[in-house]
């Protein structure tokens, strides 16, 4: 049936996608047919032809995709502006990267008792492009001789950590805020996209980082049972120990760290 008050003849579009049936129509398709139209009295019909195609698709797909760039999804973290703000002023080029706003300190990884777990929380880029430069902010010059290792990893696209991308090195006993801008590898980031950021340490001795309480913060790993408590498995973490970040990691090696997630208080700066 044709649409209302149009011409029968559908020069384009449903001669270009006649022989594709709705499981078959892809997002390239729509793209190739549409682009470029342009937009005015003579293309009524095709535009109109066009949206009907694309529209029947989605709902067989499940999905949306836009008719002539390709949406964008979601995630718990909202994304930050994808550009430096006054830069030319006030040098607003440093982005938070975990949390909402800092609470308090975090003791070592896991819950300040000298435990030697890696662990991983998912944050979205919020800009294209290399990093020059990660910081943290050490509470602690107690301890001997240690390092703490902030790494950033690949997401395995089932939402948990995949590869390590690179790492930055941070002295635990220097009570100040660092910047290492002489990072392992080279950090190549896509905005909107779900990376982990993988915080370790070289010894079991305690580290106090500032970081986000983690009351304030959403679940992001699955638990064995409801619970009734604030601390909701706000990380995952290796069930092994370690004074390194893996290279890898296999979701079989990690479980919730439903202990003091504390989100450590990060800034990426590209």
């Amino acid at each position: 049936m044709p649409l209302p008050d149009a011409s029968k003849k559908s020069p384009r579009v449903y001669t270009n996608l006649q022989n594709l049936d709705l499981d078959n129509v892809t997002f390239d398709n729509i793209q190739a047919t549409g682009n470029p139209i342009a937009v005015e009295e003579a293309n009524e019909d095709e535009l109109r032809r066009l949206v009907l195609v694309n529209l029947a698709r989605l709902v067989t797909a499940g999905e949306w995709t836009g008719l002539l760039t390709a949406g964008g999804g979601g995630d718990f973290n909202a994304e930050l502006p994808g550009t430096d703000l006054d830069a030319s002023g006030t040098d607003y080029d440093r982005y938070p990267i975990l949390g909402f706003s800092p609470w308090g300190k975090m003791n070592t990884l896991n819950n300040g008792l000298g435990e030697e777990k890696v662990q991983f929380f998912p944050f979205l880029s919020p800009k294209d492009g290399a990093l020059t430069e990660i910081g943290v902010i050490v509470n602690n010059d107690t301890v001997s001789a240690q390092n703490t290792f902030i790494g950033v990893y690949s997401d395995s696209g089932d939402g948990v950590p995949l590869t390590l991308l690179g790492f930055a090195t941070f002295d635990s006993t220097d009570q100040a805020t660092q910047y290492d801008t002489s990072l392992s590898a080279t950090i190549t980031l896509e905005r909107g996209v779900q990376y982990w950021i993988g915080r370790a340490q070289s010894t079991a001795e305690n580290c106090e980082l500032y970081a986000y309480h983690y009351a304030n913060s959403p679940g992001t790993a699955p638990l064995d049972a409801v619970t009734s408590t604030s601390n909701s498995a706000g990380c995952v973490e290796t069930i092994a120990d370690a004074t390194s970040l893996p290279s890898s990691v296999d979701p079989d090696d990690v479980q919730p760290a439903a202990s003091n997630s504390y989100r450590p208080v990060i800034s990426f700066k590209w």
